[in-house]
């Protein structure tokens, strides 16, 4: 119940941005653009339905565009105790990002990601987690290929778990980039009898779409 609890506060925090970037929006002139189609839909009728469609393309392109991304990852993952892992090396780490804040030199953003980890025992039976993972997310913007970022946020696997992360994206054409990620999340899970300590050090490489 206390993992639920905490990822339907961030789910509704990034709910929250969403809201922010709407009225941002709004207040560039979409708004009085979508009272004059009603003005006009009263007077013609036949162009409501055409000219509410275009309120609302403009209001998801200013969501979208500019602001979403996304990519996948393979990862590989080492464990800071002295366990096995049993590693994954499908590129089946989609993550989502979405930058909400925008300036000369710096972008804030959040990102929605999931990880597994499994780790094999001496017995050769296996421990293993997952779930998904939250960050905010801060970029450096500047005029190279390489726009470095950094991370911090949660893990929602059997406990709320602490994460940091860091990396670069490197720019390959208008849309699309190439990623290099890294991650520490603070792993701790409990397994009658015992408690395992299964924090990462996680390494990836991925590529992701750029809309806009």
């Amino acid at each position: 119940m206390k993992k639920l609890t905490w990822f339907t506060l961030f789910l509704g925090f990034n709910l929250f941005l969403f809201s922010f970037s709407s009225h941002a929006a709004e207040s560039t002139g979409i708004q009085s653009e979508g009272v004059e189609s009603a003005v006009i839909s009263e007077e013609t009728g036949e162009f409501e339905f055409k000219n509410k469609f275009k309120f609302f393309s403009e209001w998801l392109d200013n969501l979208v565009l500019g602001h979403l991304e996304l990519g996948t990852r393979f990862v590989y993952f080492k464990i800071t105790d002295n366990l096995d892992e049993d590693q994954d090396y499908n590129p089946t780490r989609v993550f989502l990002d979405w930058i909400f804040w925008n300036s000369e030199h710096v972008s804030l953003g959040t990102e929605i990601t999931w990880d597994r980890v499994e780790v094999r025992q001496t017995n050769d039976s296996k421990v293993s987690t997952s779930g998904p993972i939250w960050t905010l997310i801060a970029r450096y913007n500047n005029d190279t290929l390489f726009i470095p970022y950094a991370g911090l946020g949660a893990a929602f696997y059997d406990s709320t778990d602490f994460v940091g992360t860091f990396g670069s994206s490197i720019k390959l054409s208008t849309n699309w980039e190439a990623d290099v990620y890294g991650r520490y999340t603070d792993i701790t899970i409990d397994e009658v009898p015992d408690e395992f300590d299964l924090s990462t050090m996680t390494y990836g490489i991925g590529i992701k779409y750029v809309f806009g």
